[in-house]
This record gives C-alpha cells, structure tokens and sequence, in this order.
C-alpha cells in the first residue's frame, strides 16, 4: 500500500501549484537538514554566505545578480529553520493555497506566490537581514487574498473564518515583540509578513476589478 492513497493523488493533482510549493518546501528542508547544514542551506539563502571563524557574512545583493544568480530572489521562502517552523508555514500554505487554487485556478495563483516571495524576501533583506527564510510571506498573502476576497464578495466568499485571519494578526503583532522567541519560534521576519499581507490584500483588489460579480 501506498503512502498517498490514490484519491488524495487526486486532490493533490487539482491544486498543483499548492502541492508543487509544499514539495519544494519539503525537498530543501531536507537538503538544508532544516536550516543546520550550512554548505546546502547557502544555496537558497538571498546572497551568498560566507564563514569566517563563527560568524556568517553575506555578499550584496546587487553583486548576487549581477553574477546571474536570479534563483535567490524566490529561494528563501523555501528554506525553515526546524521542524515546527515547516510544519506551521505547510498547515497555512495548505489552508488558503488550495482555497484560492480551486476559486482562481493554478494559472492566478502561480503569479500571487512569486510575487509574494519576491516582494517579502526583498523586504526583510532591504530591512537589513541576508539570513532568512520561510514560506510565511507567502502564508500572509494568500490569508490577506482571501480575508479582503471574502469581504468585497461575501456571495462567492471562500468560507475561511475571519477568526484565522485575526489570529494571524495577532501573530504579526507578535513578531515584533520578544514574545515569540520566548515560544520557541526565533526571531520574525516581520518585513516579509508585512509585505507578504499588503502583496496579498492588492492581489485580492485586483481580481475584484478584474472579475465580474456574479448575480
């Protein structure tokens, strides 16, 4: 007996931009041996790293893609540190990535999760870090999508229960406070949460101009 059983093949095929992420996600976190095995986990982070003694620095970004390293501007949302990070980002990835996937199809929620790894790893590197990763940009985008989706179209809303999008919140507000390293979960991203959710939020307005409602 298989460890997917046929019908989950089904449904994991019907929504393959969120199983494809989930994969990615899963394939780094072991290549990286989530996040503690520095020669791969430098593969995936923005820029470069580089040891000296026990320190890490990283290269510029302009240098990174001026030497064609183009892939570093998505790759850090692939990457977790531990386990319980992997596992709370794929809950949230599965949740409101299948959601959006089976209401807009793969086709627009391709272009949401570039655009949302892309602006959210930009801006916790312009924020000032280099080493970071996490598929929670990603995770607010697509919770932001479908809490303002749900709003402006209440006739053909997702049926994600406000209370998740509010705990969220409440999550962000968190990261910046010292509270969620006292939890266990490190220090937030919280650039990247923040431009994940705004990502998410134009990306809903957009669909709404863009798609007529239905009577």
């Amino acid at each position: 007996m298989g460890l997917i059983s046929p019908s989950s093949w089904q449904a994991m095929r019907r929504i393959p931009v969120t199983s494809l992420t989930l994969a990615l996600a899963l394939l780094v976190a072991a290549l990286t041996l989530l996040g503690d095995y520095l020669p791969t986990l430098a593969w995936f982070t923005i820029v470069p790293l580089v040891q000296q003694g026990n320190y890490l620095y990283g290269t510029t970004l302009e240098a990174t893609l001026q030497q064609g390293q183009w892939w570093r501007l998505l790759s850090p949302a692939l990457i977790h540190f531990g386990a319980l990070h992997l596992v709370f980002n794929a809950l949230w990835i599965w949740e409101g990535g299948r959601r959006l996937e089976r209401m807009f199809g793969s086709g627009s929620v391709l272009p949401l999760l570039l655009m949302s790894a892309l602006v959210a790893n930009l801006a916790q590197y312009y924020a000032g870090s280099f080493l970071f990763g996490g598929l929670s940009g990603v995770v607010y985008a697509y919770l932001a999508a479908l809490w303002l989706w749900d709003r402006l179209r209440p006739a053909q809303a997702s049926g994600l229960s406000p209370a998740l999008f509010g705990f969220m919140l409440v999550w962000l507000a968190l990261g910046f406070t010292e509270m969620t390293a006292t939890l266990g979960f490190g220090t937030m991203a919280n650039a990247a949460h923040v431009a994940g959710l705004l990502t998410g939020l134009v990306w809903a307005l957009w669909w709404h101009w863009r798609v007529p409602a239905r009577r």
